[in-house]
């Protein structure tokens, strides 16, 4: 018993020591402890909970004045800061007003956590002092709501005219929670503010009604058709504009003095009957088709030119009784005006877009009457319409007046009009027989085949079996004696 007498004191004085130092833990102090055994004595173990003073914790509080800003505090942004080259230090302070230029004024949050003039400000225990702004005025729903009516007595009307009792009634003000009105609440704002939400039929007949006014200027007729060809893209819009009257008017501007306003009508037109059989059908009811092929022949802006044959193409694809007014309406020989181009000299590339435009409109008229519908050696033509239109073509000299347009640089054209060449082959084939015509086009396979060969791209090798097909068909055209129709 003597012996374990010593032993127990031991024990208990250990247990008194760590509930000792258990206290200490709970209250963020520094625990420094030694124990002692057998055999390490006078070692010694210091264990600290915390690493950083509570100053360390605090955000920089600037001034105008340089200040010392220690390591790991939070900075706020704006600040001019430099490096203390003399103490290796880095100092901050707030930075200087320009001339004519006002800071935005900021108020430093004291230690009470209190504004200067205002009441006491509810900051947690454990957030950072730092600045805040003082011009941000907070407004609920209700305000703005009487803002807005007042803008509106001050601009256009009385006071009186106003009836703020009129409107929705306000929200509860809650200052945490975002505020939204409803469709009809937004309805009723506006109608009180003179505004109406309006539909794209009922924008659509403004635009017309700026078309039909005498007092309108050229720049706000051009701004109303560009209005309308942007919501005549919609398939119902471009139904609606016949409906309300607004096709007539459009056609109408096809006369007008001003090549812009002609262009942006014909923008109008080609947008609303592309693909639209409704739209189609109303255009050839007011010989819309006619006036395009009048304009084609006699326009001379470039760019109205081109805008009126997007209107045509637009106007006859896929729409057979257009194809047929088309060609008994002599619009193969305006396609043929283009497709020379004599007239516009000055401008080869504007001449050169026109003919690839009518290029390609014929070429597609013709797979479209074509046996099998696609663009293959074997189309052939075999609709009455499509030889009808072959036979024009042919007496207008397309047979000749294609293989003009083939340059070996531009790979773009002469694919369009090696194209066009397969879809005449049959009735053009002794002219596209002739040895300029076969050399021309050896040259631009063998470059073909080369881009091929080395850039391995399927395009490349597209060209060259179209280039391959075509040549075979002239052979073999010859060797039949189906040259002619």
């Amino acid at each position: 018993m003597g012996r374990r007498r010593p032993f127990l004191f031991l024990c208990v004085v250990i247990a008194i020591l760590a509930v000792f130092c258990c206290s200490r833990c709970a209250n963020g102090e520094d625990i420094q402890t030694s124990e002692a055994d057998s055999g390490d004595e006078g070692d010694e173990v210091q264990v600290s909970t915390d690493e950083f003073d509570d100053e360390d914790l605090d955000a920089f509080v600037p001034t105008s004045q340089w200040q010392t800003v220690a390591e790991n505090q939070a900075i706020p942004a704006g600040l001019h800061i430099r490096m203390n080259l003399a103490t290796g230090l880095k100092e901050a302070k707030l930075l200087e007003p320009e001339d004519g230029v006002k800071q935005t004024e900021m108020i430093e949050i004291n230690e009470k956590h209190q504004l200067p003039g205002n009441d006491e400000v509810s900051v947690d225990r454990g957030q950072r002092r730092g600045i805040i702004n003082t011009k941000r005025i907070p407004f609920t729903v209700k305000q703005a709501r009487e803002a807005l009516a007042k803008i509106k007595d001050e601009s256009t009307t009385d006071s009186s005219d106003v009836d703020i009792n009129s409107l929705p009634p306000a929200l509860p003000d809650q200052s945490q929670e975002k505020q939204k009105l409803t469709v009809q609440e937004m309805e009723q704002v506006l109608e009180v503010l003179g505004l109406k939400m309006r539909s794209e039929v009922e924008i659509m007949a403004l635009q017309i009604d700026i078309l039909t006014n005498a007092s309108s200027t050229d720049e706000q007729r051009v701004n109303a058709l560009n209005e309308l060809e942007y919501y005549v893209h919609q398939i119902d819009n471009a139904r609606d504009l016949n409906t309300i009257g607004g096709l007539v008017v459009v056609v109408q501007c096809l006369n007008d003095s001003s090549a812009d306003i002609r262009g942006a009508a014909a923008l109008v037109l080609g947008a609303a009957a592309q693909s639209n059989e409704q739209v189609q059908s109303d255009c050839l009811e007011y010989n819309t088709l006619q006036l395009l092929l009048e304009r084609v022949r006699i326009e001379g802006d470039g760019r109205t030119k081109k805008r009126l044959v997007f209107a045509v193409s637009s106007l006859v694809r896929q729409f057979h009784p257009a194809q047929k007014e088309l060609v008994k309406l002599g619009g193969v020989s305006a396609l043929t005006h283009l497709l020379n181009g004599s007239e516009c000299e000055e401008n080869e590339g504007a001449c050169q877009q026109l003919s690839l435009k009518a290029l390609t409109l014929v070429t597609d008229l013709l797979v479209e009457h074509s046996s099998k519908g696609v663009l293959t050696a074997q189309s052939k033509i075999t609709s009455g319409f499509g030889v009808e239109l072959l036979s024009q073509l042919v007496s207008n000299g397309w047979c000749s007046l294609v293989p003009r347009l083939l340059k070996p640089e531009d790979f773009d054209v002469s694919e369009k009009v090696l194209q066009a060449m397969q879809m005449l082959v049959h009735a053009c084939g002794n002219e596209f027989a002739s040895h300029d015509i076969i050399d021309q086009l050896s040259v631009i396979a063998r470059q073909w085949k080369g881009l091929a060969s080395e850039s391995r791209d399927q395009y490349y090798e597209s060209l060259v079996e179209l280039t391959s097909q075509f040549l075979e068909q002239i052979v073999d055209c010859q060797n039949s004696g189906r040259c002619l129709l």
